[in-house]
């Protein structure tokens, strides 16, 4: 996994794209973060602070994960990407790893969904709280708003 991730950071730096968003964990398998994951990880942000790409970090099931890696690794290069699907379905309480993380907010990927499924609807289409979404937002934010939308 860390060598696909330099490949991905490489990818990121020649091209000048500069935010890669990853999930720290695959599938639902991992619940717990654990040494091995967490080294793996600081020698990735490190590189990718070398090739000057920013690591979002995006909020899954697996939040306990994203939580522990965050107050394991105190480094500006990794931040967090907020999935309000994702945090539809997962957050407790909602929006809650954007209130705690907020200066850490790198991204936004932005969709609906019923709250059963991660849809990738159009905002306004399912169940997410939009009006609270916009509240919870950190006052000055200039980041990106990314729709991460499926056509129906």
């Amino acid at each position: 996994m860390e060598e696909e991730l330099r490949k991905y950071i490489d990818y990121c730096s020649r091209h000048r794209i500069p935010i890669l968003v990853i999930h720290l964990t695959k599938g639902f398998k991992v619940k717990e973060a654990n040494e091995c994951g967490i080294g793996v990880l600081k020698n990735i942000v490190r590189y990718a602070s070398d090739n000057n790409v920013l690591i979002a970090a995006e909020n899954t099931k697996q939040n306990r994960v994203l939580e522990t890696v965050f107050d394991s690794i105190d480094d500006r290069t990794l931040g967090l990407c907020f999935d309000t699907s994702h945090d539809n379905l997962y957050g407790d309480p909602k929006f809650g790893l954007l209130e705690r993380y907020h200066d850490r907010l790198l991204c936004f990927h932005i969709s609906d969904n019923d709250g059963l499924r991660d849809d990738h609807w159009l905002p306004r289409r399912g169940r997410v709280d939009w009006d609270a979404f916009v509240r919870k937002i950190p006052k000055g934010y200039k980041g990106i708003l990314n729709l991460e939308v499926l056509p129906k």
